[in-house]
Order: structure tokens, then C-alpha cells, then sequence
């Protein structure tokens, strides 16, 4: 059913009572909402400039703006706008609009029959309010479909000025235009009273020429004076002198007759299809049904993926035009250009939709038919599309599947292309050939067995395939997937020896270039055990005898990547035992004997240069081998020792604790060495590191080796080894250089006191100007002839003042004994005065002459005891 909408200005309307524009009848049916929301936004009219100027008031001379628009509910609404001189005050001009309101499926029925949309002879100019607000809803919509103007184009184009190319172009753009923001405005060059007449008939013809899916989406307008984009709205028609080529308008379609500018139309319409079919069928009925019908089907199978573009029309021409021809039982043959461009591909894609058997078997025998058109043009020496190659295979494969004869037809089409790619030399193409069927197996087989059956297609098509496959491969990714590419066909490729010889040398172009050399091994190796046959075991070894000649042990970095090469094979190089003695050395070096030991030189090189960074406590046997010499001693069982200076060398730098711990470790092994030499060696390492350094580990020495049974007496011997030559002298001769000491001291004193009372009793008094500091430097200059620092001297002379003084007291000790004893002595004895009371004269003259040597006596044994103390 149609509905019906009255809009103009009036006394008030259906949405408000006051004065102005407003609904003022509508249908029952028709919503308010969907009035408000799609109706009033249509609803305007614009009188043309140049009536305006010129004050004219026929309403004839107006041009009435149709509008036609479909909405997103699915209605399409069916409008007409037309100016009005005086409105109901009649003061002023105002417009009229009458809109009809087409439900989803009255649309389907009118787009489909344009005479009934531009037609329409029942549009109200005007209405009195007093009959009310309610409109009846319509059956149908009155309309005359015998205009002169509808009925012979070449006369409405030729009075338009337009040819049929134009014409195409403004289909195509139209295309465009429904499927996206694009708009299309049209300037006739005609009176602007005929204006909307024009524009009705050329509509009618638009809408005749293109597919039933488009014009439903299709919003016009036939008269506006203002190039301002409206939603919905596609195509317009504007006043002669009113568009502005700004900015916007040069991005749009253009087809402007007045000022004869043409923008952004397409100029290869010619060569699309569509036009050619819609020109042979419009005009029949049942083949321009049925051709909107296929479109229709594959869209609704499509789903949202469709889209009514020209290309998907350009298609749907091509395989209807096909189904005529066989339907009438003509040959039909495709022609160069667009359209074979694309149609087998899109049309193989159809088979996959979900439309229905009959038409899925129309299409297979349309398709079918397409292709035989395409084969005869490949036997005669016509070279097809990539494209058209691949589908013309897709399709033998998809239909009847498995079966001989088509396996035996995509055969002989490769074949075909293939020969007469190679007449015109084209061998990018028969590349192209060869990647497409590789990805068919048993069709890959196939052609490569054809090719190789015939020599001369042997060598000139197989063997320049290959060449070119394998040509700038430098690297070993790209080699193997190259290989791989043809394993498929390796049963006949391997007994060819033109490909070995050729992947052998690509092959050593791939190794020499590699920079990483064990990796490189590594994943030759890991591919080609996946693999059987002659060749992959030839290339190994080419692998492996590379590396082994090429390969720098000590630019190898990792021990783990070392001990984790291997080979497939034995081959008698230095490089290739280095290897195996060290991966040897990993897993047996604690088990064997000085005796029985293999030393490599390079092995030793090698395991210096893994553990120049860091080194562990299980390193220590690595380490052992890489610093043994040959063995010089006489009569000696084993051939290497141990050069235990060259390891304490190599691991200070490194860390002087994991020195220290390979000393422990090694003192308890004692391998490959002399056990008495041990000590000695480790001494002799450290005191020469004091002499170049100035100084040794000595507090990590006593944390390491101290607490340590093994190495307690090294250490012992290795801190005594280490003290100052002062310290060690005083501790060796300390009691002997103490009593000489005191000896030069007593001397010293009995010299300087005699030389004092001289100096105080006979000599005249000296002037003295020595300072104190001058005279403390005086002091210590002899004492630090040695060379020591001053800190360690001073600390020497406090020792001496220490044993002085304790020597001092001793001496003072035995004084009062030996004062304690004289006494005692005296009491027991009688005195002199009674002595000489009863000596004789001669007894007194005697004594008087004989020398007084008690007190030499006492004085040797002053001197006696003082020795014994010291």
C-alpha cells in the first residue's frame, strides 16, 4: 500500500498550531516519527535566480522538483515540490509538497518499471485545510508512461547534447556513486521552465539502463539551486550558473552541458561489458528480467560481501551473455579486454555461494563453455592470462574431480601455454606456469615427466626453469626452500645430473658466503638427515669439508657450540681432530694417565680461549691440559707436566679467589707435577707479583688457604716468604743484633761522657744552632739507609726502643741483687779500722802498694751478669 503527506505553510498543522510550514494531511498509516524523521528534511523548495530577478509570478514557469528516496526502514519515498506565488495570507510566495510513501515491496515494483516513477500524473499543488488532516492510502499511484521523450532516446540525448559514450559515463558514474559518498550533479543546457521535464526523461532512461539492485539504492532530485550535498540524495540536477567549482564540487561527478565541463568520469566505459549487454537486452523483457535475476542471486548469496559495483556487473554480463548465446544454441566467443579480465576467477568463486542447483548448473555450463571458448584460443596460438590459466585448472579440478580426463585436460592446457610461452620467449610466464601447478602434486609430476620425455623441451624449458629458480641464491634459507620447492619431482630431478652439478654449486656459493660457519653446519646437517638420497649425503659432506677448511677454531666462541658439532663422516684434518680431541677431553680427562695423555696444541689454545673470561671449579682439569709441557725429566714415566707458573699467570687476571681455589684444588691433586716443587712454585708466583705490583692478595690468601689442612703449611711458609727483609732479619738474628746493640750503646755512652766532662770541664762552651728536626733528620737518615718507607722504619725503631728498655730493666734488676749481696757480705766480714788494728806495719806497707782489683772485680762481674741477661 502508498501512503500519502501534505506539507506547505499554513495555519497551523499536525506538529504545531501556530503559523508556518508543516504537515497539514497525511495518511492513517503513516507515522508521525517516520514523518519527522525522513519527510520534513525533504521537504523544501528553492525558487531559481533567475525568476527571482526578474519577479516572475507564473507558477508554470517553476521547474517542480521530484524526489525520489529510498530510507533504511526499506520504504521509498516518491515526492514532488512546487512553487506557490501566494500562500494563505496571500502576502508571500511559498511551496507545496505531496510525498508518497512506498512500502519494501511496492518498491521492488515501480523501480523496476521507471515509467511509473517519472510518470506520475496525480501530484496535489494544493489543499484546502477545511477537508480535514486525513489522507486515503493508495493501490497504486496514476501515471502516464507514453511521453515522446520516454520513448526515443537517441532524440532525448541528441536535444540534450549528449552521445551514447556520455551517456555510459554517467552510468558508471551513478555505479559508483550508489555504492559511496560520491555525488553527481547534472546541469542541462535547457529553458529552466523544461527543467524538470528534461530530468524526468533522462532519469527514466538511467534507471532503464542500470540493474534493478542499483536503482533501488538510487536518491534524485530534479530541480535544486544549491550544489550542497543532501543525505540520500545521489544525483542532481542544478540551475544553469549556480555551481561553484570550489573545492568540493571538483571531488564529485560533473556533467555540466552549459559550461561543457566533464569531471572525474570514467573514460574506458567502452571497454566494460555491462554496457554492451544492457544495450542487447533492456529492451527485451524476459532476458533484461532474467539477467537482473542472476545479479540479484549472487548478491543475496553474497550477503553483506556483495556489492553493486560496475565490476560485479561487468561479470554477471559476461555469464549471462554466455547463457543466452548457449540458450539459443549460438557460439559465443569472449573477447580481450574486461571481459575476460577477472571472470573466470569470480565466476569459480560463485560456484562456492549458496544458490540454488539450477542455477548453480547454469553456471557450471556457462563457465564450462567460457573455458572451451578460452582453450581453442590457447590451441591457436593465443597466450592467456596467468589468471585465466589458474581457473581454466581450478575449474577442471572442482568439476568431476579425480577424473582422467580432466587431469589429462589441465596437462595438456600446461603444456600448451608452456609452448607457446616459449615461442614468444616468455619465460617469466612459464615460471609463473610452473609455480602454479607445483601446487598440485601428482599435475607438478606430471609436467616435469612430460618435459623431461622430450629433450628439446628438456633442455630448454626444464633446465632454463631450474637455472632461473636457483639464479642469486646466496644463502641458505632461500637454498632449501628452493629445494623443497621441488621435491615434489626428486625422483626425477636427482637422477639428472645437470641439477645435481647445479644445486652443488649453489650450494658452496651458500656455504662461502655464510658468515657463521658452526650454525651453518648445524642446519645442514638437521636438514638433510630429514631427507634421503645420494644428494643430500653428497651435500653434507661438502658441508663438512668446508667447515673444516674454512672453520677458525678460536672463532668459535662457545664451548657448548664446540662440543656440539658433529659429523656425519672421518676425514683426516687438523681442525677435524682438534674437535674431537676436545669433545674427548669433556667427558674423560679426569681418568687419564700423565702416562697414556694425547696433548693437541691447538685443543690447548682453544680451552684458553674459552676460559679467558671466566673459569669454574669444574674447569680445573681443562685447564690442567691446556697448560701441560713435555716433560724434561730424567727418568720419568710420564711425558707432560704441568706448568703451574703459566696457570697462576693465566688466572689471576681472571680472579685471584678462583687462583687460590685452583691452588687448593691442585695441591690436594698434585697432577702432572713435581710434589716438592709445589711450594716453591706457588711462592715464587706470589713474591714476583709483589715485586711488579707492589703488593699481594695476602688477606684472601689467608682467608683461602689458612682454613685449609692441605695448604695450611704453604701458607705458613708463602706469609713468612712475603714479610718485609727487616722483619725477616729481626726475626732470624733479633737476639744477637739486641746484645751487640747494647755492646755499641755502653761504648757509645762511656765515649760521649768523657767527651761531655772534657767539653764541660775544659772546653769553652760551643754555639749551638742545630735544630731539633735538623737534628731528629740527622738521627734517622743512617737508620733508613735500606730504602724502606718512613712508616715501616719508624715502626722498626719503636720495635729496638722496646728491647731496649726491657734489656735496661733486666740490667737494673741484677744491679740490686748483686747491691743486696754485697751487703750482706760487709755484715759478716770485719771492718777495716779493726783490721788495721791489728796488722802489722810491714802487712799495712804491703797493702798500701799492692792495687786495690775489688772493684775490676765486681765491674767484670757487672758485665758477666749483664751478658747472661741479655
Amino acid at each position: 500500500m502508498i501512503e500519502q503527506q501534505y506539507y506547505t505553510r499554513e495555519r497551523g498543522g499536525l506538529f504545531s498550531k501556530t503559523d508556518g510550514y508543516d504537515t497539514i494531511a497525511k495518511s492513517p498509516k503513516l507515522k508521525l516519527e517516520f514523518i519527522k524523521k525522513y519527510l520534513h528534511p525533504l521537504c523544501s523548495y528553492d525558487s531559481p535566480s533567475e525568476l527571482q530577478k526578474s519577479g516572475e509570478e507564473d507558477e508554470t514557469k517553476y521547474p517542480p522538483n521530484l524526489v525520489i528516496m529510498p530510507v533504511a526502514s526499506g520504504e521509498l519515498i516518491i515526492g514532488q515540490a512546487v512553487y506557490k506565488s501566494k500562500d494563505f495570507t496571500g502576502l508571500r510566495s511559498t511551496f507545496f509538497m505531496h510525498n508518497y510513501v512506498l512500502s519494501a515491496n511496492e518498491k521492488h515494483r515501480y523501480v523496476k518499471e521507471p515509467e511509473k516513477l517519472f510518470g506520475i500524473t496525480q501530484f496535489q499543488t494544493a489543499y484546502d485545510i477545511g477537508l480535514g488532516s486525513e489522507l486515503p492510502t493508495l493501490a497504486a499511484i496514476p501515471y502516464e508512461g507514453n511521453s515522446v521523450l520516454f520513448k526515443d532516446r537517441a532524440r532525448l540525448l541528441s536535444e540534450l547534447k549528449m552521445d551514447e559514450i556520455l551517456f555510459e559515463k554517467l552510468l558508471a558514474a551513478i555505479f559508483t556513486a550508489a555504492s559511496s559518498k560520491k555525488k553527481v550533479f547534472i546541469v542541462l543546457d535547457v529553458p529552466i521552465s523544461e527543467l524538470g521535464t528534461y530530468a524526468k526523461a533522462l532519469l527514466y532512461h538511467v534507471y532503464l539502463s542500470l540493474p534493478w539492485s542499483v536503482t533501488e539504492e538510487l536518491g534524485v532530485s530534479t530541480y535544486s539551486r544549491s550544489s550542497e550535498a543532501k543525505k540520500n540524495i545521489h544525483i542532481t540536477f542544478l540551475e544553469k550558473d549556480v555551481l561553484r567549482y570550489d573545492g568540493k564540487v571538483t571531488k564529485e561527478f560533473v556533467l555540466d552541458f552549459v559550461s561543457q565541463k566533464f569531471l572525474n568520469l570514467d573514460e574506458t566505459t567502452h571497454l566494460d561489458p555491462y554496457f554492451k549487454v544492457a544495450a542487447m537486452f533492456r529492451s527485451i523483457k524476459p532476458l533484461w528480467e532474467k539477467f537482473n535475476s542472476y545479479g540479484e542471486q549472487l548478491l543475496n548469496a553474497m550477503k553483506d560481501k556483495g556489492e553493486k559495483t560496475l565490476s560485479f556487473y561487468n561479470r554477471t554480463a559476461t555469464l549471462f551473455v554466455i547463457y543466452a548465446y548457449l540458450s539459443n544454441h549460438k557460439p559465443y566467443v569472449l573477447e580481450e579486454g574486461r571481459e575476460r579480465q577477472g571472470f573466470l576467477t569470480e565466476a569459480l568463486s560463485y560456484l562456492n555461494l549458496p544458490i540454488g542447483d539450477e542455477f548453480k548448473r547454469e553456471l557450471i555450463e556457462v563457465i564450462g563453455y567460457a573455458i572451451s571458448s578460452l582453450e581453442a584460443s590457447l590451441r591457436g596460438g593465443v597466450l592467456l592470462s596467468q589468471e585465466e590459466i589458474v581457473a581454466m585448472l581450478k575449474f577442471k579440478l572442482k568439476v568431476n574431480q579425480g577424473s582422467k580426463t580432466n587431469f589429462e585436460d589441465m596437462l595438456r592446457i600446461l603444456l600448451e601455454a608452456i609452448e607457446v610461452a616459449r615461442r614468444e620467449n616468455n619465460g617469466a610466464y612459464i615460471k609463473e606456469i610452473f609455480a602454479k601447478a607445483s601446487k598440485e602434486t601428482a599435475l607438478y609430476q606430471s609436467l616435469f615427466g612430460k618435459l623431461y620425455s622430450r629433450e628439446e623441451l628438456k633442455e630448454q624449458v626444464a633446465y632454463t626453469y631450474i637455472k632461473e629458480a636457483f639464479e642469486g641464491i646466496n644463502n641458505l634459507d632461500a637454498f632449501i626452500t628452493q629445494v623443497k620447492q621441488f621435491e615434489p619431482i626428486e625422483s626425477i630431478l636427482f637422477t639428472d645430473v645437470y641439477y645435481s652439478n647445479l644445486v652443488k654449486t649453489r650450494f658452496m656459493d651458500c656455504l662461502r658466503a655464510a658468515s657463521n660457519k658452526v650454525k651453518l653446519l648445524e642446519k645442514v646437517q638437521q636438514w638433510c638427515e630429514k631427507h634421503q638420497g645420494r644428494l643430500y649425503e653428497e651435500l653434507v659432506v661438502l658441508a663438512e669439508e668446508h667447515f673444516l677448511k674454512h672453520i677458525r677454531l678460536e672463532a668459535i666462541e662457545s664451548e657448548v657450540a664446540l662440543c656440539h658439532i658433529t659429523f656425519k663422516h672421518i676425514y683426516d684434518d687438523e681442525n677435524y681432530e682438534a674437535i674431537k680431541d676436545y669433545q674427548k677431553l669433556k667427558t674423560s680427562l679426569e681418568a687419564m694417565s700423565p702416562k697414556h695423555i694425547k696433548v693437541n696444541k691447538a685443543v690447548q689454545k682453544q680451552i684458553q680461549h674459552f676460559y679467558k673470561q671466566t673459569v669454574k671449579k669444574e674447569d680445573f682439569y681443562m685447564l690442567v691440559y691446556a697448560f701441560l709441557e713435555p716433560n724434561k725429566e730424567a727418568y720419568s714415566e710420564e711425558m707432560w707436566r704441568l706448568n703451574l707458573t703459566k696457570v697462576l699467570e693465566y688466572l689471576y687476571p681472571i680472579s685471584p679467589a678462583i687462583m687460590l681455589d685452583f691452588i687448593i684444588w691442585s695441591k690436594g691433586q698434585e697432577i702432572y707435577m713435581n710434589k716438592t716443587s709445589f711450594d716453591t712454585t706457588v711462592i715464587r708466583f706470589f713474591t714476583k707479583l709483589k715485586e711488579k705490583e707492589g703488593k699481594w692478595p695476602k688477606e684472601l690468601a689467608k682467608q683461602k688457604l689458612e682454613g685449609q689442612l692441605k695448604t695450611k703449611t704453604l701458607y705458613a711458609k708463602l706469609n713468612k716468604a712475603m714479610q718485609p727483609a727487616i722483619i725477616k732479619l729481626l726475626s732470624q738474628y733479633g737476639k744477637t743484633i739486641a746484645i751487640t746493640g747494647m755492646i755499641l750503646i755502653g761504648c757509645a755512652g762511656v765515649g760521649i761522657g768523657g767527651y761531655f766532662a772534657y767539653n764541660y770541664y775544659l772546653a769553652p762552651p760551643p754555639i749551638i744552632d742545630t735544630t731539633a728536626a735538623e737534628l731528629e733528620q740527622s738521627i734517622k737518615l743512617p737508620v733508613n739507609e735500606l730504602g724502606l718507607p718512613e712508616d715501616q722504619v719508624k715502626a722498626q725503631l719503636k720495635l729496638l726502643e722496646e728491647n731496649n728498655k726491657k734489656q735496661n730493666e733486666t740490667d737494673e734488676t741484677n744491679k740490686d741483687k748483686q747491691g743486696e749481696a754485697d751487703v750482706k757480705e760487709e755484715k759478716t766480714q770485719p771492718s777495716v779500722n779493726d783490721k788495721e788494728q791489728v796488722k802489722t806495719p810491714a802487712e799495712t806497707k804491703t797493702k798500701s802498694e799492692t792495687p786495690d782489683t775489688s772493684q775490676n772485680d765486681n765491674k767484670k762481674q757487672e758485665n758477666t751478669s749483664s751478658h747472661t741477661g741479655n
